[in-house]
């Protein structure tokens, strides 16, 4: 009885350990990622360019809070539009007739978490979908490794153990393994990833951040279909 009482202890101690654990490492990470800035930011443009497969185009992002968001692409003088316009996802591409397209519930999460500006290692915490599951080394040096699942995705985090910022992202989706390795910096007073880099098998995708315009005004008309 007293062995069974002593192990109960010891996993409840465990636990309490690794919440403490997951919480410090979301909280500096916060402090490096300069978060709080957020606090004072209603709207956010982001200018710069994805490169695929040796072609590169223009994006340009576009937040408005709480939660909407619109991605343009440029291409041969024409848009395709990804927008979330607070409660559901869309794809507009003019080379596939233009008709709005509504997107799985999944992606429409994805678009939803990052128009909050802020890393989803919060949210994920405060819903107690995360697990520490130890660290790893990437470009020889160490990460903390962090696990999510929300619904049927299956995420991995790695915060870097000496700056506190994320650097890669792996998640798991319809048996396919998507990685994203991200290069931060501060750009126009905002730390933002200057450099993101995604690999799904033989796809790579870049995406480059040259410009960030603050609080400019964005009507919400610009977010719905």
């Amino acid at each position: 009885m007293k062995k069974s009482v002593f192990i109960l202890i010891f996993l409840a101690s465990l636990t309490l350990i690794q919440a403490q654990s997951l919480e410090e490492i979301i909280r500096r990470q916060s402090q490096a990622l300069k978060e709080e800035a957020f606090d004072n930011i209603k709207t956010l443009k982001i200018t710069g360019s994805l490169t695929q497969t040796g072609m590169t185009i223009g994006m340009t992002t576009y937040y408005k809070f709480p939660d909407m968001s619109r991605i343009a692409l440029s291409f041969n003088g024409q848009e395709v539009i990804q927008l979330y316009d607070g409660n559901k996802a869309y794809l507009i591409n003019p080379m596939a007739g233009g008709v709005p397209q509504e997107l799985p519930p999944d992606q429409a999460a994805n678009m939803k978490n990052s128009s909050t500006f802020r890393s989803p290692l919060s949210h994920y915490f405060k819903e107690g979908k995360l697990t520490l599951e130890g660290s790893e080394n990437l470009n020889d040096k160490p990460a903390f490794k962090i696990k999510a699942v929300d619904g049927d995705n299956t995420m991995y985090f790695f915060v870097d153990k000496s700056t506190w910022l994320p650097v890669k992202m792996t998640v798991y989706q319809n048996g396919i393994s998507i990685d994203t390795f991200q290069e931060w910096g501060d750009v126009d007073g905002v730390i933002l990833p200057k450099v993101s880099t995604t690999k799904a098998g033989n796809i790579e995708i870049v995406i480059k951040i040259e410009k960030a315009e603050i609080n400019i005004p964005l009507e919400d008309n610009l977010f719905k279909i």
